[in-house]
């Protein structure tokens, strides 16, 4: 009997493990498509190719990651992006990732150099 509950317990540790790490991964990869798609967003509008465009490429980035461009809200040179990404996880809600790309202007001499001045920062909730 203790046999039987030591091996029960063993297995369901060795579950929650997995599953806690595949959420862990899952979890990290929609925080990096957030930061991909927010760093398109503000290549395209360094370039000068508007606010359609930034969208139209942080909705590619997201599609290409697996995840759907919730908002994208962009100005001048910078853009903040939400993506949502369905977890192939049971019982674990869709994650909502969050990231802001700006372009620094001031660190790159010339406009063919400016997407080299990107930076990012995200931020990662589950809903």
């Amino acid at each position: 009997m203790v046999m039987t509950v030591v091996v029960v317990l063993g297995l369901v540790l060795g579950f929650v493990t997995l599953e806690v790490g595949a959420f862990l991964a899952q979890r990290s990869h929609a925080s990096a498509t957030a930061d991909a798609a927010a760093l398109a967003a503000a290549d395209e509008l360094a370039r000068g190719h508007g606010a359609g465009a930034a969208t139209a490429a942080a909705g590619a980035v997201a599609a290409a990651n697996g995840a759907t461009l919730q908002h994208c809200e962009c100005a001048a040179f910078d853009a903040t992006v939400t993506i949502a990404m369905h977890s192939r996880l049971p019982g674990v809600p869709t994650l909502v990732a969050r990231a802001h790309a700006v372009v620094d202007i001031a660190a790159t001499p010339d406009a063919v150099a400016l997407t080299d001045g990107l930076k990012s920062r995200g931020d990662l909730v589950a809903r």
